[in-house]
């Protein structure tokens, strides 16, 4: 349930308080505005999983992630895929690794100037470390709930 804080007439936003997030609506437009960095949970801020209420948040077409990741941070648990999500990985700052495996396979990918980018269709298995501290956007499409994978060694 949203609850309307205030209204901001120099942008025709509406700031609302929507669970434990709060983003701009504008009402008239039907459009949504915010900040992926705060409005994410686990940087997610758009997808199927979001609340119907938050608007165009809420889609399944695609999911989209702003990661902030520090030195060192890596994925948690076994190597992942997705039965019919492609993820897109496109790096905003700093370097990430992406070890990606593709039947026996295995390959390191780094990621490690401004805008270079991974597009890893389903089945292909996964795994990432950030090598530096770093920001990268992770585009899924399309968003499905239960859609992971998660693949013995």
């Amino acid at each position: 349930m949203c609850v309307e804080l205030t209204h901001l007439d120099s942008v025709r936003c509406y700031l609302l308080a929507c669970e434990d997030t709060i983003l701009y609506q504008d009402m008239k437009s039907n459009y949504t505005c915010g900040n992926a960095n705060r409005d994410g949970k686990r940087g997610w801020f758009v997808g199927q999983f979001v609340a119907p209420e938050l608007g165009l948040r809420h889609r399944h077409d695609v999911e989209i992630k702003w990661g902030v990741h520090p030195r060192g941070e890596s994925r948690p648990g076994a190597w992942v895929s997705y039965k019919v999500a492609t993820s897109i990985v496109v790096l905003i700052k700093g370097e990430i690794l992406i070890r990606v495996r593709d039947g026996g396979e295995v390959e390191d990918v780094v990621l490690a100037m401004e805008g270079d980018y991974i597009i890893m269709p389903p089945i292909i298995e996964h795994l990432w470390e950030a090598l530096t501290d770093c920001v990268v956007l992770t585009v899924r499409c399309p968003s499905v709930a239960d859609d992971q994978r998660q693949v013995d060694e």
